[in-house]
């Protein structure tokens, strides 16, 4: 009778041998190193605990602590370039503002000075030449202006400063000098007074009304300065 040959692979594997991942539980074969699911070896232990380089922690740590106070360094040096920016254009600001109020005046100064710009504005105009429709436009600027300082500083100690003087006298010459005009051109259009009239053809009485009226107003600008 003949023996029954039996198939390896039709029996039962030996369950003992096999070994659990201790990562993943998965059930290896014996043969197997390494878990065939997750990778980790045989002797891989959870639970064992491996030594700690303090050295290498310290280097870490050192490490890391540098690059956080670079990084401080360099937001530090920034918002102080900001904060420096800031203040120097605060102080140009400044500068400049001070600059177009320099030198300091006060009220009456700069009242004066607005006056005698005009003052000196009739006078340039007249020293080239010009209509008398002209002249009377300058004119009546001039009056506002110097009856605005005569009512401002009209009671006040300022009233005795040469400047107030003679700025108010020179006005006042220019507006004598107009009457003057006024009255020459109409005795010679008979009645009229031609507004295209030129100042150079003015008569030698309106003249030497504006020559006081430029003197006066050479004083207040001294006196001013």
């Amino acid at each position: 009778m003949a023996e029954k040959k039996v198939d390896p692979a039709s029996q039962p594997a030996d369950t003992t041998a096999l070994w659990f991942c201790k990562n993943c539980g998965f059930q290896n074969n014996p043969e197997a190193s390494e878990c065939l699911r997750c990778g980790f070896s045989s002797t891989y232990d959870p639970e064992a605990h491996l030594p700690v380089d303090m050295a290498y922690v310290k280097q870490a740590v050192d490490e890391r602590s540098s690059e956080l106070q670079q990084r401080l360094r360099f937001y530090y040096e920034i918002a102080k370039n900001m904060l420096l920016l800031v203040v120097a254009i605060y102080v140009l600001l400044i500068c400049v503002r001070l600059y177009h109020t320099w030198p300091f005046q006060s009220s009456f100064e700069r009242d004066a000075n607005a006056l005698a710009d005009s003052v000196v504005l009739m006078q340039g105009h007249l020293e080239l030449g010009m209509k008398k429709s002209t002249y009377d436009e300058l004119l009546v600027d001039l009056k506002v202006k110097d009856t605005t300082f005569k009512i401002k500083y009209g009671e006040s100690a300022e009233r005795e400063r040469e400047a107030y003087q003679k700025l108010v006298q020179s006005a006042e010459y220019y507006s004598i000098a107009r009457e003057a005009w006024d009255k020459q051109l109409r005795d010679e259009g008979r009645g009229q007074i031609d507004p295209n009239a030129l100042s150079g053809a003015a008569s030698d009485d309106v003249k030497r009304y504006w020559d006081t009226a430029a003197s006066n107003a050479l004083l207040a600008v001294k006196d001013l300065r």
